[in-house]
């Protein structure tokens, strides 16, 4: 309860409450929350474990089709790791906050970087092997320029909607958001990939996601 609740203030109220005003937002004591979390840092350590928990649940349980990928299914995988993403937005600020010294978070975001490169590679492969990409993608210095965009696109968008567009509803940006990162694969599509893109409705997708 007191992880859920601190999460939702300081995604909408920001990250520098203390958290003697946290709990104040909170209705409860600051022993309450220090019982559990004895720093805001500890606090901030247990909102990315959730994060990543959530995750990695959605992507295990994700229904990629029985055959061949296509990119309507892509559209919709990452359109539902964006809604984990906006749900956990306060983490995500956080660590790009965060300098070295915070070795155990900073370890941990390097963990699971590797894990992801490891499954863009596997989904990109697997996308090339059906059509939908050029083979070239995953010559070195291509997969290297295509994993830097998608990847720091599909973590600072949260953070230039919080920034930039706090005003407007995260409904009305995702399928901007959504097509802005897709359009990461646009310099490598194949003939078929290119004909699934152009079919693409991102409103519908960032709705279904």
């Amino acid at each position: 309860m007191i992880l859920e609740k601190a999460r939702n203030i300081f995604n909408e109220k920001g990250l520098d409450l203390t958290l003697d005003v946290l709990a104040r937002e909170m209705g409860l004591t600051k022993g309450r929350i220090t019982n559990h979390f004895s720093t805001k840092e500890r606090l901030f350590q247990a909102i990315l474990a959730s994060y990543e928990w959530q995750l990695a649940e959605f992507v295990k349980h994700f229904n990629w089709p029985s055959r061949q990928l296509n990119f309507e299914h892509l559209g919709l995988y990452i359109s539902g790791v964006m809604d984990v993403q906006y749900e956990n937005r306060c983490g995500i600020a956080y660590i790009a906050l965060i300098g070295e010294e915070k070795y155990e978070i900073a370890e941990s975001v390097q963990v699971n970087y590797k894990r992801n490169l490891h499954s863009i590679r596997q989904r990109t492969e697997a996308m090339v092997a059906a059509g939908l990409l050029v083979p070239g993608i995953l010559r070195k210095r291509d997969f290297q320029v295509f994993t830097f965009m998608i990847v720091n696109l599909l973590t600072t968008w949260v953070i230039s909607a919080q920034q930039y567009e706090r005003s407007i509803s995260y409904a009305s940006l995702k399928p901007a958001y959504l097509e802005g990162v897709m359009q990461c694969y646009f310099p490598y599509l194949a003939e078929e990939g290119e004909k699934q893109y152009e079919k693409l409705n991102f409103s519908k997708l960032a709705r279904n996601g």
